[in-house]
């Protein structure tokens, strides 16, 4: 799952999309300057960041040879590599291991802690095999140039005391360079049983980080990941409204019993459905948990007294974050019945120029029509779906799922009922359903959470890239289509 967006983000024009067959019956993947049909070309392990060294001093032996220095790896963008970003914070959009390649040497000399491949450990990008899994983390940053740190509160640190000033530094301040993160979102490839063609995104976490000034990160977040979900040919995109009200009288996941185990137990159930590679750069427990807990800090946010609160717990974005770096595949292994679904269909079809190739049908797998809709209980207990704690947490996200809607969301309890894809805490679930938009194309609808014509509010991205001289161009994002 990773891979397709990953090459979307970065190749753009049919970089997420992999057809059937090409037009002579061979197996192909469809992407720019792809001639060959193997995996080689779909597996890329390239992305828009590269190392290199520089020389640093060269000097002539008498016995005729050179000594040359050379520096340290350091990462720089690839020439004419796109760099999709927001129209409306100008944020640039990244996947998490590109982030943490590009700002790695400053992520060490700020934690101490190792953030880049050591001896013999190999960097593998999004679009690696050796790191494929049903996950992704993508992230709107800030690449400029100094700490950027607000005038507001450059006083308001000036002011503050030695620890005070510390803490308010590392919060706001690019010194941090996690702060340069104002935004991220967390994605999953579903499995949806009863109805194991469909191919199914679902949103796990997404966040803005409430220590910036940028306004519409999170808009120009879903943004992207609507417009890169429905490139790649998804059925539907999927999530839950998270609060504090729908989990109460369930009982913690978190046994005693789970205490008692054995080390050796629970080391064998941490890396189940996981695809661990020896030769791999995966970050240490130590930077898991540096890198989980920047990101939950950026789920913050304040009741009206001021009095922050989190929607998600510091365990859970540690688990995420864990299973996008680890390469889990999880249902694919576990899930004797799920077959990949086919990503889009092709045919040749005339054209003025000659024979061309043209996709069909959107690769989609259209089973609305067929699906079972459990009726929410007209009387439903105090835990169900429709119950008094789900009406609680629905109410107390109001704003939220106005939000959502006016992308083109809507609340449908099939998916918490029927899917078997979510927990059994009755979050609302809402549900985002290409077959049933995508005529209504990429038009903005009137109003907050207006869907009276279920057209999917987003603005046209803009996607920059380098060129050879190093300077910033941009052009406009067009959907593949």
């Amino acid at each position: 799952m990773n891979t397709e967006f990953y090459n979307r983000l970065v190749f753009g024009g049919d970089g997420g999309v992999r057809a059937d067959v090409n037009r002579y019956g061979q197996k192909d993947a469809i992407q720019r300057a792809t001639t060959n049909g193997s995996d080689m070309f779909w597996f890329w392990n390239k992305g828009p960041i590269t190392l290199k060294r520089e020389e640093l001093s060269r000097v002539s032996n008498p016995d005729g040879t050179l000594t040359i220095t050379m520096s340290a790896k350091k990462p720089e963008f690839v020439p004419n590599k796109m760099i999709i970003t927001g129209e409306r914070t100008g944020l640039h959009l990244l996947s998490l291991r590109d982030f943490i390649l590009y700002y790695g040497i400053e992520l060490e000399e700020y934690y101490g802690e190792y953030f880049t491949p050591q001896n013999y450990e190999e960097w593998c990008f999004d679009n690696s095999e050796k790191v494929e899994s049903r996950y992704m983390i993508l992230c709107l940053v800030d690449l400029s140039e100094g700490d950027c740190i607000t005038e507001e509160m450059k006083k308001k640190i000036k002011k503050a005391g030695g620890k005070k000033r510390e803490g308010m530094r590392h919060r706001h301040s690019y010194v941090n360079p996690f702060n340069r993160i104002h935004g991220f979102v967390i994605l999953t490839r579903e499995h949806v049983r009863p109805y194991t063609g469909k191919k199914v995104l679902a949103i796990s976490t997404i966040a803005s980080t409430p220590f910036s000034d940028k306004k519409g990160v999170g808009s120009d977040m879903m943004d992207a990941v609507i417009r890169i979900a429905r490139d790649c040919e998804y059925d539907d995109i999927i999530l839950e409204v998270s609060n504090e009200y729908a989990g109460l009288n369930f009982e913690s996941d978190d046994e005693e019993s789970d205490d008692e185990e054995s080390d050796e137990d629970e080391d064998e159930e941490t890396y189940e459905g996981y695809d661990i590679r020896e030769e791999v750069w995966y970050p240490t427990n130590d930077v898991m948990d540096i890198i989980a807990h920047e990101l939950w800090r950026k789920t913050m946010r304040r009741y009206p007294s001021g009095v922050p609160y989190y929607n998600v717990d510091e365990k859970y974005i540690r688990e995420e974050t864990e299973k996008y770096f680890y390469a889990y595949t999880g249902f694919e292994k576990k899930e004797d019945d799920w077959k990949s679904p086919k990503l889009v269909t092709w045919m040749i079809v005339p054209g003025w120029n000659g024979e061309q190739m043209r996709k069909v049908g959107f690769g989609r797998t259209s089973y609305e029509d067929e699906e079972k809709k459990t009726p929410v209980p007209e009387n439903p207990l105090v835990q169900e779906y429709g119950g008094e704690n789900y009406q609680k947490g629905k109410e107390s996200q109001k704003k939220l799922i106005e939000w959502y809607m006016g992308f083109g969301f809507v609340e449908d309890p099939s998916v918490h009922l029927d899917w078997q894809v979510f927990s059994e805490i009755p979050y609302p679930t809402l549900r985002l359903n290409f077959n049933e938009y995508e005529v209504g194309g990429y038009e903005r609808p009137t109003g907050r959470g207006a869907n009276l014509e279920k057209k999917i509010k987003t603005k046209r991205m803009k996607c920059r890239y380098i060129d050879e001289n190093k300077k910033l161009g941009e052009v406009n994002w067009e959907p593949c289509c």
